[in-house]
Formats: C-alpha cells, structure tokens, sequence
C-alpha cells in the first residue's frame, strides 16, 4: 500500500481543526511525538494510524482522524493528514529540535526551536524505557504480554491512571517503543469496554520518501496569523471564531512561539 498516494487523511475529526485543534495537533509535541525521538540513528518507517470511536457493542462507530507519521534514520519526523476542509497539515520536526509546521492550502507555515534541554530530556527518557523492554516509568503500567502488529514485534502494556479507565498500549521494541496500537477503555461492572481505539492501516519499516521532510519556502507566519489566513478560505466559521488571537490558546502559541524564536 502507498501511504504517501493515500491523500484522504483528516485530522481530529473537527471542522476548526486548524483554528483549535492545529494549535495542539502541529503546535505542541504530542505523545506519540515523543517517544520517536531518540539519538540518531533511529530505525525508520512510516505509519498510517486510524482513530476510530467505537458503539456500546464494541463496533466501529466513526473515524476521527488519520495521520501518517514517518520517521527517518537521522531522527528527523513527520506528522500528515488533512482537515475535513482539505487543508494539508504536516510538521516536519528535526533531531536538533528545529520545526516546521506546514499548511500547504495556504502556502504557509511558522517555524520554531524545541531547547536543546528539552530535547536531552526526552531522548533521556526514551533512553531508559528502550533499556526496560519499553515499559514507562510509571507506577500505573502493567505489562500485559507481546505480539505482533503487520508483523512487527509489540509489548502490550496497559495504563491505569484511574480506577474507571486506563488505555491499552502496543509499542514496538525496534521502532524505538512507538505506540503502534492505543485503545481506551471504561470499566463497566467487573469488566472492561473499549471506546477508542487507535490502530495502523499500513506500515512500512525502511526510510520514507525524502520529499516528506522537504520545507517549501512559504512565508514564515506566527501561529495566529497562520489562522486568520485560514479563517479568510473559510468565511462560514468567522462568527465562531472573530479573533484567533484571543481563542483556543493561539495567544498562548505565540508567546511560546516568540520565545522560542529568542524574541
């Protein structure tokens, strides 16, 4: 299966998706982002992963997102999918901590610089989970077995952090413990149901296409800029949203923005 040909890819499942939800999906480091960060040189693959919602009878009920994640050898990492919109979002994040996120539609992007501090920290802590089989440091993991995803090896590991929830995790050993399978699941009586689960429609160990990493030479905008540009292609949501500046945190991203850039 081409990953990089299946262009139907939406984000979030939200019509706002590049107003409120790409403050969160390009703008911070996600948890999957995360764990692929880690001293070069990183196995590479590419991932497609479907988020689906999932009935009271445990049957699929909506898909709610899909993104293809590709990570290259030198440590470098791709996020892609589409808004409902349309619009292309992808963020191309580097081993040294340098970013962009990229909105194609629009024909611009903001850059910015995760610190140096930052990224130890987290190859760090990536360092000591690879070396425990990849299990958390955390007092609410549990290991539940292996497996294997499209024939990658997986550990289960299952999460607690509640009495009435916890999420089920497949990571893969040789992909630097990503998560290739996410589900969440509620207690119900003594048992437990899933209402989420995130899962790969394709995988591919081996170093994705390099176009995918490649920065077009867009105007390098602040995050909110970047949304008004969006909210003009989209009149229908202005009343919803008059000022991006002032909603779904995009002032709180600038400001992160600014001083990352040493402003």
């Amino acid at each position: 299966m081409n990953l990089i040909g299946r262009r139907a890819l939406w984000v979030g499942g939200l019509t706002l998706v590049l107003v409120g939800g790409l403050s969160y999906y390009l703008g911070q480091y996600g948890w999957v982002a995360s764990r692929v960060k880690t001293q070069a040189p990183a196995k590479p693959f590419t991932v497609e992963l479907i988020t689906k919602r999932l009935s009271a009878d445990g049957l699929p009920e909506e898909i709610t997102e899909r993104v293809t994640t590709a990570v290259f050898s030198d440590g470098t990492e791709v996020r892609l999918g589409l808004s409902r919109a349309g619009d292309e979002v992808r963020r191309v994040s580097f081993a040294d901590g340098a970013y962009a996120n990229i909105v194609h539609n629009l024909k611009a992007m903001w850059r910015g610089r995760v610190s140096a501090k930052s990224v130890a920290e987290r190859q760090e802590r990536l360092r000591r989970q690879i070396a425990r089989g990849c299990i958390p440091e955390s007092p609410h993991a549990t290991a539940m077995g292996n497996a294997r995803i499209l024939g990658v090896d997986v550990v289960q590991i299952a999460v607690e952090d509640t009495p009435s929830q916890r999420i089920l995790l497949s990571l893969a050993p040789e992909l630097n413990c990503f998560p290739l399978r996410l589900e969440v699941q509620s207690r119900v009586g003594d048992g437990w149901r899933a209402s989420l689960v995130k899962e790969p429609a394709a995988l591919h160990v081996g170093e994705p296409p390099n176009e995918l990493r490649n920065v077009p030479s867009y105007p390098s905008l602040i995050p909110s800029q970047v949304a008004r540009l969006w909210l003009k292609q989209h009149p229908e949501v202005q009343t919803r949203v008059p000022d991006p500046a002032k909603s779904f945190g995009w002032s709180e991203l600038d400001r992160r923005h600014a001083a990352e850039q040493g402003n």
